[in-house]
């Protein structure tokens, strides 16, 4: 596992049914057996477990600044394979898990398991508010700026500002790369990976937090 290139996935992991990640323990190397369990596996590889409970996302790769009160208990790390420059940060190789979830879904102190797991949807089971927090990252200058979002029921691909697209860092900040020469209300568009653009004004973009009165539309994938 490489540690620079975490993912924190906003997940609950239960033996059954939940979301973020679906995982169980394979106790036999062949697929039967997962179908035999009703689990469709994307991936298999080795579980373990690396932390306890956090109170919130800062210290990881995808440094979200405020996440449900489920995902600070149960939550996930992966390779960088399946990481993917963090374009996966939010969403639902091998695994380690927080303590909690590896308990979880093991039923025993955490040690090394062979999984099969894969993406499920979450934006039911951690019921989202209607608005999606905005942090500016610390350093702000005249050329340059960059911005922090969670909150946000489905992961962000699309960030503009004024018509600018702003470019995506592997760590989940946007980066605005402009003078910001006009004054407010700027306007800010976020696109969703299921294909939705939502957008809002925004008086003031220097703002430490603020949270936007928006958020993306429930969808069955």
């Amino acid at each position: 596992m490489n540690y620079a290139s975490i993912l924190l996935l906003l997940a609950t992991l239960l033996v059954s049914s939940s979301c973020g990640v679906q995982a169980r323990r394979m106790l036999e190397s062949d697929d039967e057996k997962a179908a035999r369990l009703g689990l469709i596996a994307e991936f298999k590889g080795d579980g373990t477990a690396y932390s306890h409970s956090v109170n919130n996302a800062t210290g990881f790769a995808c440094s979200m600044r405020e996440i449900p009160p489920k995902a600070k208990r149960n939550f996930v790390a992966i390779n960088s394979a399946q990481w993917n420059n963090g374009t996966d940060c939010g969403n639902k190789g091998d695994l380690d898990l927080s303590i909690p979830a590896y308990e979880e879904v093991t039923g025993r102190w955490p040690h090394r398991l062979k999984f099969a797991w894969r993406y499920i949807d979450c934006s039911e089971e951690f019921n989202f508010e209607d608005e999606i927090r905005m942090d500016l990252k610390k350093g702000p200058n005249t050329w340059w700026r960059a911005f922090y979002f969670s909150g946000n029921r489905y992961p962000i691909v699309n960030v503009t500002l004024n018509g600018r697209e702003l470019g995506r860092s592997q760590f989940n900040f946007f980066n605005d790369w402009s003078t910001l020469a006009e004054t407010g209300p700027y306007k800010l568009t976020l696109t969703a990976d299921t294909g939705e653009t939502i957008e809002t004004d925004v008086d003031d973009v220097m703002l430490s937090t603020q949270y936007l009165p928006i958020q993306f539309s429930r969808v069955d994938k």
